[in-house]
């Protein structure tokens, strides 16, 4: 009997959830799997790798954060998907589904509950989403990214393996374990998940002109930001003697980790991992109206882990960080300092995520 290797890949459309999927999806295509895609056209822009190759179904719903008669409608389409889902593999089931989290998934893994497919959880963030809570008590497994994930049931545990979260292999292979370099420029980082984020085009170029000109000439600055507030920010950094480099999206992120010294950026799982296997000092905002606050606990970890900076939003102010980055400009050992506090384990822990998702995948 032929062997089944088809596995049914289901992601939100957001990049914290397409990215980790995207890392897994590209080590089984290599293992000669075969793929099918199921998520929400949100997603498409991110697409790359294994994922411009497999099948894909997409779902129709377009979110979950709108007035009642969007849900409503909504509800309707995710459950027009779900009979798509269950007819399309009526006769040829999925050797497993695997669900990276968010509503899109909500059609695959009901396809898997009802044709007893094995089904796979993952969970980016330190606090189980709200989609993964409702499907754990029907999962084979749950595979977590960070140790102590909230909001998972003490007889439920039993479910959990702790794979970290997959990183895409451009990041494996950009990453650089040189020691930051003393330099009288300061290479600063700015990103704000996969939409940009306004709190940063707001208060960053305020804290940089509270700056002299000496050390406004000292600073190399690199910021997504909004495409509707895009002219505003470079007007701004316009009257700064400092460099800047504006754009709404990056698609070489993992070069600009290695090129920076200092990463401001939000909460989200996937940022959380990459300073750690790139060891970035780090200043982290998250999202303060996050679900379940996931985004202040993804931090939580990493701060209580490394010596990088945690600053809700409403402490992150541009007098705060206009003595920050004056302080680092006049004590560059710092940098090294803070580099030097991440904890090895879990920068192993994230490189070999893929392998470890991959291997637990194989023997089921």
């Amino acid at each position: 009997m032929t062997k089944n290797k088809l596995i049914l890949i289901s992601t939100g459309g957001t990049g914290g959830h397409v990215f980790p999927a995207q890392a897994v999806a590209d080590r089984l295509m290599s293992k000669n799997y075969s793929l099918h895609l199921v998520t929400d056209k949100r997603a498409l822009k991110y697409l790359a790798g294994a994922f411009l190759y497999m099948r894909k179904t997409i779902i129709l719903a377009s979110g979950v954060n709108e007035k009642f008669s969007s849900k409503l409608l909504n509800f309707t389409l995710l459950i027009i998907s779900s009979l798509k889902i269950m007819g399309k593999f009526f006769l040829q089931k999925p050797k497993i589904v695997v669900s990276f989290g968010g509503y899109p998934t909500l059609p695959a893994s009901l396809y898997a509950i009802i044709f007893r497919v094995p089904l796979i959880l993952h969970e980016q963030n330190s606090v189980l989403g709200q989609i993964n809570r409702l499907f754990l008590p029907f999962a084979k497994k749950l595979f977590i990214s960070f140790p102590n994930t909230q909001n998972i049931k003490e007889k439920y545990k039993n479910k959990i393996i702790l794979t970290g979260l997959p990183i895409r292999n451009k990041f494996i292979e950009a990453v650089n374990n040189k020691k930051i370099k003393r330099n009288r420029y300061l290479k600063i980082l700015v990103v704000g998940g996969s939409q940009g984020a306004r709190i940063f085009s707001d208060i960053i170029p305020k804290s940089i002109q509270n700056l002299g000109k000496i050390l406004q000439e000292r600073i190399h600055i690199t910021q997504q930001a909004r495409e509707e507030n895009i002219d505003e920010v470079i007007s701004e950094y316009s009257k700064i003697k400092c460099k800047y480099n504006i754009k709404t999206f990056f698609d070489n992120l993992e070069e600009l980790y290695d090129k920076h010294d200092l990463v401001i950026c939000r909460g989200g799982a996937s940022s959380i991992a990459e300073l750690m296997v790139f060891k970035k000092v780090a200043i982290l905002v998250p999202f303060a109206k996050a679900k379940d606050n996931h985004q202040f606990y993804n931090a939580k970890f990493l701060n209580e882990n490394s010596k990088i900076i945690l600053k809700t939003e409403d402490k992150f102010c541009p007098k705060w960080l206009s003595l920050f980055i004056a302080d680092l400009l006049n004590n560059p050992d710092k940098l090294q300092d803070i580099q030097k506090s991440y904890n090895n384990k879990y920068k192993d822990l994230h490189l070999n995520s893929v392998n470890k998702f991959v291997k637990e995948l194989d023997n089921i």
